[in-house]
């Protein structure tokens, strides 16, 4: 897809043995609805059919999606290849919030991130108006917690980088600081607004390098929206895996 969100893993993962897994979880991708060509789209819009169904049903699609990440997450553990102690789960736009519950639920990943995602359900369910597809939703979550929470909860290392308000404009950086600061006092989170195209790839890059390597790891400051750090560093070439819990979202 344009601009896909495994570009700037790709050339680089080719020569230091990390496989990709890219999961189309069910709706999005190639497993997306289409159209009848009766269909009116403000009523009957894939997207909003399955949001107001599954959450009739009681399950709602975003927790479909869920459990369909943790399948996938399973698969790869049983992967002879696969180093089962060095699986990343992330994601884009709403791809993000599910990894966040995937690497919260297993517990066992050795990372998660998340890029150009919602930034709390709060704001999506307080907005007059909002951007996001209404499978965004996720009926009751606020009663439990919120997408800050559950980062700050999270106890592998994180990264988000630009997270978004209900209209998907990205927030300011001292915006993500203040949303995220409980996140932030863990030490091993780290969160960008505000970073424009190559360098949110370049981030993303640098995060996994940084990762994968525990003796090149240095104390960034989070929020920070200068470019990341370009020191070289050395790939340990052992198998290792990125999980994408979902392609463009």
């Amino acid at each position: 897809p344009p601009r896909s969100t495994l570009f700037p893993y790709t050339t680089l993962f080719r020569s230091n043995k990390v496989a990709i897994l890219s999961v189309d979880l069910r709706g999005w991708g190639d497993t997306r609805p289409s159209y009848d060509p009766y269909e009116i789209y403000g009523w009957s819009a894939p997207q909003r059919w399955l949001a107001y169904v599954s959450a009739a049903l009681d399950d709602p699609i975003l927790g479909m999606r869920i459990r369909d990440g943790l399948t996938a997450l399973a698969y790869l553990r049983s992967r002879p290849e696969i180093d089962p102690e060095q699986i990343v789960v992330g994601g884009h736009g709403m791809g993000g919030v599910v990894a966040l519950h995937v690497a919260e639920i297993d517990g066992q990943v050795r990372g998660v991130f998340c890029n150009e995602f919602l930034s709390s359900f709060q704001a999506l369910a307080a907005s007059p108006s909002y951007a996001w597809e209404h499978d965004a939703f996720f009926p009751n979550v606020l009663k439990y917690y919120d997408v800050p929470e559950l980062a700050a909860d999270l106890r592998v290392p994180l990264l988000m980088v630009n997270p978004l308000d209900a209209m998907k404009r990205p927030l300011s950086a001292a915006t993500a600081r203040q949303l995220y600061s409980q996140a932030l006092a863990r030490g091993t989170v780290e969160v960008h607004a505000e970073a424009a195209g190559p360098q949110a790839g370049a981030i993303q890059v640098n995060w996994a390098d940084h990762l994968w390597v525990p003796t090149a790891v240095s104390q960034r400051s989070n929020c920070d929206q200068s470019a990341p750090d370009s020191t070289p560093r050395r790939w340990v070439r052992t198998r290792r895996v990125l999980s994408l819990s979902t392609a463009t979202r």
